[in-house]
């Protein structure tokens, strides 16, 4: 989105918001809050915002735009407390979690991210983005074998097979003695492999 469309976008939602037939003005100003902040407009996004929350506090949206403010100005603690506190509330949810990884990564906390990662890829809510994220938390953390395995999960994902199997052979060779990794990643190559050879048929 360009700057111009940022602009068009907030002048639509400052004119929704003086129609006088609109009787709830909430889902409007947080499309406004969303604007200024991709306007890069923090100041007046959390003046906008901070009415909604007082309404409706549990809201994770209106947390998650707060937090995003937070970042955005550079109080990355205050952002990883409102993740903290509201992942208490929700702890499942996705998008939750992934600007929480974000934000624990950005401040060079890779085992907490992993935890939380681990904890969707154990809700079956795994996918591309979560593995390139577990990649990075493990790789931050030194675990280079966890790393590469996980970033052929990313590229298996992305149907780039060969790519991933390149990574696990990465992973094997980093796994040095570790006979549990080595094993693991054997299979999962086995696999992989098959599914190539699958493709060439």
């Amino acid at each position: 989105m360009t700057a111009q469309d940022i602009q068009e976008v907030i002048k639509y939602y400052q004119h929704q918001l003086t129609r006088d037939e609109l009787t709830n003005k909430d889902p409007v100003n947080y499309g406004y809050v969303l604007a200024l902040i991709k306007n890069a407009q923090y100041t007046a996004a959390r003046q906008r915002l901070m009415p909604l929350i007082e309404r409706e506090p549990d809201r994770l949206a209106y947390q998650l735009a707060l937090a995003d403010i937070e970042l955005s100005v550079g109080r990355v603690k205050a952002a990883l407390d409102i993740y903290e506190d509201n992942q208490r509330l929700y702890p499942d949810d996705r998008a939750l979690t992934l600007n929480q990884v974000h934000a624990l990564l950005r401040t060079a906390r890779p085992v907490e991210a992993a935890k939380l990662l681990q904890t969707q890829i154990e809700l079956g809510e795994g996918g591309r983005q979560i593995y390139k994220l577990m990649a990075q938390a493990k790789g931050d953390t030194g675990q280079k074998s966890e790393s590469h395995a996980w970033l052929a999960e990313y590229y298996y994902e992305s149907g780039l097979l060969k790519a991933a199997a390149d990574q696990l052979h990465l992973a094997a060779e980093a796994a040095g003695r570790d006979e549990y990794q080595l094993s693991k990643i054997a299979s999962r190559l086995r696999e992989v492999e098959n599914a190539m050879s699958e493709m060439e048929n």
